[in-house]
């Protein structure tokens, strides 16, 4: 069992958070992550801490922004040290026009991080929820419309920025949809769900950047759920058809390289996709996909004799 480190007090965390400069504040961080943020579990009053980190969810320091603030917020809420009010409160930060929203529209400027960090505080509040049932009905659907919202407005889709670490927000979005796809206000509703996934789906229909860091596979995590959790078959099938399409109908619209980009994009996305359902008893999703995946590429004799 690891030791707290000398020089943690946690009694330090209540009084003087707010007053606690940004450097202050990661040492003490870097000190409790130093012991896997045990001391956090034993602590009854922890929202000022939480309202301390809460500016920094999306600083463009790496360590501070992912390693640390991320964390401590991930041990704190996923061990339901916060009050329901509390929860309800940090929810009102996270969405409000300094984090979820914050430049929303913007490309390549450092706002992106505060909006795609407050994606993966989001997706943990909305588990928390789950268990706990603090947020109302009404609440959770305008996080559906605010969600899809976001997604559809986000502008800036790097996956690592040298320097300044990850801001994935394809990534992070899926990651959100996927919490919010499994909610017992969402599941089962045919008409949510699919407004969820056709959102998602199309950042995967992008020319500007070729995606690299593994946003296909973080986007077939909430299709899938999509269909666990009422969607059915063939309304993904639609989706997967409408990306194939968007595909052919950008081809004399694109240059030569923006096309193999979007083309790349779409195929690398549907590869994941049939190779997960090969796990999963979704046998019609499976074969339409891998049908779409033919239609994509229809040149390309090596891949389709792999997938057959």
């Amino acid at each position: 069992m690891q030791r707290v480190p000398k020089g943690i007090k946690m009694e330090a965390f209540r009084a003087d958070e707010l007053q606690m400069d940004t450097y202050q504040l990661k040492l003490k961080l870097r000190q409790l992550r130093a012991v896997d943020f045990a001391p956090l579990k034993d602590e009854k009053a922890l929202f000022p801490l939480c309202l301390a980190m809460a500016p920094l969810i999306g600083s463009p320091d790496p360590e501070l922004r992912d390693d640390l603030v991320l964390e401590a917020f991930y041990v704190i809420i996923n061990n339901d040290l916060l009050t329901k009010a509390e929860l309800r409160n940090l929810l009102d930060i996270t969405i409000d026009d300094h984090h979820l929203v914050c430049g929303l529209g913007e490309s390549d400027t450092d706002t992106v991080f505060a909006r795609t960090f407050s994606l993966l505080i989001l997706s943990l509040l909305i588990e928390a929820d789950c268990r706990l049932d603090f947020m109302g009905a009404n609440t959770v659907l305008a996080l559906r419309d605010l969600l899809i919202r976001q997604i559809s407005q986000e502008q800036d889709l790097r996956g690592y920025v040298e320097g300044r670490g990850w801001a994935h927000s394809v990534a992070h979005s899926a990651d959100a949809v996927h919490s919010l796809i499994a909610h017992r206000l969402i599941s089962g509703n045919q008409g949510h769900l699919q407004n969820l996934l056709h959102v998602l789906l199309q950042k995967i229909c992008t020319h500007k950047i070729a995606y690299l860091y593994n946003e296909d596979e973080r986007t077939v995590i909430p299709v899938i759920s999509a269909v666990e959790n009422g969607l059915s078959e063939e309304q993904v099938t639609a989706e997967l058809a409408m990306m194939v399409d968007a595909v052919r109908a950008a081809k004399n619209q694109l240059t030569l390289a923006e096309h193999w980009t979007l083309r790349t994009n779409v195929k690398n996305f549907l590869s994941s996709l049939y190779a997960h359902l090969r796990a999963h008893p979704y046998a019609h999703l499976q074969e339409s996909t891998l049908t779409q995946l033919r239609n994509l590429t229809k040149r390309d004799t090596k891949m389709i004799s792999y997938f057959a």
